[in-house]
């Protein structure tokens, strides 16, 4: 991989995937907190649904997007309030399943 120029940046951006393919940006800023302390950050819209989610690593010339330098695959799942349960399974963008580890496992 080539270094990355000064004038080219880094950016993670993450998308949900619905019930209906529909494609959202979900912010860091939002999915980090949901994370870290599920309880404290229900998602009522995903209330007892499982979401497929993606993550790209993105590399910016200026402020465009110019190539994707790698892409997580996962799903989450949320109880009947909105609070994540676990999320299930990732996949990196050469195709590898893994399971996630349970809160607590290393």
């Amino acid at each position: 991989m080539s270094m990355l120029s000064q004038q080219t940046r880094l950016s993670v951006r993450s998308f949900l995937i619905d019930e209906h393919d529909g494609i959202y940006r979900f912010p860091l800023s939002r999915l980090k907190p949901i994370m870290r302390d599920p309880g404290a950050y229900p998602y009522a819209r995903l209330a007892g649904k499982r979401a497929r989610c993606a993550e790209a690593i993105v590399e910016l010339a200026g402020s465009r997007p110019v190539r994707i330098l790698r892409i997580v695959y996962f799903i989450l799942t949320f109880d009947g309030k909105g609070v994540l349960k676990k999320a299930i399974a990732h996949a990196t963008g050469d195709g590898q399943i893994q399971p996630v580890p349970e809160r607590g496992d290393s």
